[in-house]
């Protein structure tokens, strides 16, 4: 699953921008069975930023998933691993593995988010096709609520 937009900002200003946007602020709206995201609980001290940092994102439905970030490589990408799936979405996915990447577009950057859901079992992975027509719909929605984080280019 991916989802793309171009912002008028430079990469580093993008990345920037994302890594530690709030969570609850860019996903303050679910779609579908999707739920926004009411708060995140970080482990480590500091900003939000590096390999390894844990945190844990509470969803509006009362499920929870741990986040942790996988690849930090400023201002092309960053990835992380969502696990321990708690609440509704524990019965469709078991984990995710989600990577941001930021590429020189028109002056400004195209920043895309991809998505790859593991299922939770073979009895749910053929819902995913139509899970992935929903998610592309919260992308977009989410992708929106970034514009407003994004600096001026």
């Amino acid at each position: 699953m991916t989802a793309s937009r171009t912002y008028p900002a430079p990469m580093e200003a993008a990345f920037d921008a994302i890594l530690p946007a709030p969570l609850e602020r860019v996903f303050a709206r679910g779609y579908g069975p999707i739920p926004a995201i009411r708060s995140t609980e970080q482990v480590q001290p500091g900003p939000w930023g590096q390999d390894g940092y844990v945190r844990t994102v509470r969803m509006a439905d009362g499920g929870a998933v741990r986040e942790e970030l996988t690849r930090v490589d400023r201002p092309t990408a960053f990835g992380y691993t969502l696990s321990e799936v708690s609440g509704p979405m524990k019965f469709l996915a078991s984990r995710v593995q989600g990577l941001w990447t930021f590429t020189p577009e028109n002056g400004g950057t195209r920043v895309t988010w991809e998505w790859i859901v593991h299922p939770a079992s073979a009895w749910t992975a053929p819902l995913l096709p139509v899970f992935a027509v929903l998610w592309r719909q919260f992308a977009k929605r989410s992708l929106e609520n970034i514009a407003g984080l994004m600096p001026a280019g």
